[in-house]
């Protein structure tokens, strides 16, 4: 139960900040923030994909007790990385809704 309103209360955060007109910049730090505070984890960031130079940029970082190995804005190789697995088109997978728990 307490993990599930913890997930419902991270979707709501996540909500919130987007619908309250902020920033792009400002949505990048507000959502990796919320993430790693539900997930009671280290750090969390954003990565998006410059897929033109097969690169993932970080951004939103958010990682109160690093030691500056990531930062703002630093750019890593997109094959081999953990944010690359799940949406490579061969991990894709699609889930279907359970008859009368989705419509």
């Amino acid at each position: 139960m307490a993990r599930e309103r913890d997930r419902l209360k991270l979707l709501l955060d996540v909500n919130n900040a987007v619908v309250s007109n902020l920033s792009l910049t400002e949505l990048f730090k507000v959502i990796p923030s919320s993430v790693r505070l539900a997930m009671q984890c280290d750090g969390a960031c954003l990565s998006l994909p410059d897929l033109k130079n097969q690169q993932l940029e970080i951004h939103g970082l958010d990682f109160p007790e690093g030691r500056g190995f990531l930062q703002e804005e630093t750019r890593l190789p997109i094959e081999g990385s953990s944010p690359a697995r799940p949406s490579a088109p061969e991990k894709l997978f699609y889930l279907r809704p359970r008859r009368g728990h989705c419509t």
